[in-house]
């Protein structure tokens, strides 16, 4: 075990969240797993979701999308785009296969530039 939790030697809230963060942008979905029993993934304004959708790591974006304080829409829809910039098609699948995900004009523009646009039918 990575620590324990009565033991105030470790946080794993220090730096607002960035343990979360880190695993989550670098995919590591078990860290961030284990992570989200200790530090709230909305942390930081859901920045370690939208670093995951960024950076592609799908098997994480589905493990933080089943959190309710994720907010996959969290700054103005950040995670769409930064998938849809990053030619991340996967990303955006799974982003628009959950119902929270509205995206604005702008970001849809983008996913059909992915080459998603599915969701216009």
């Amino acid at each position: 075990m990575l620590f324990r939790s009565e033991d105030s030697r470790v946080n794993p809230n220090d730096r607002n969240g960035m343990a979360l963060i880190e695993a989550a942008r670098k995919g590591r979905t078990n860290v961030v797993k284990f992570l989200t029993d200790y530090i709230d993934p909305g942390v930081q304004d859901d920045l370690a979701f939208i670093q995951a959708c960024a950076k592609g790591n799908s098997e994480t974006v589905k493990v933080l999308l089943l959190n309710k304080n994720v907010d996959p829409t969290a700054q103005s829809n950040s995670a769409l785009f930064k998938a849809c910039s990053k030619n991340r098609v996967d990303i955006v699948k799974i982003l628009f296969s959950d119902p929270r995900v509205s995206p604005d004009n702008y970001s849809f523009n983008e996913a059909q530039i992915c080459g998603n646009d599915d969701r216009s039918e």
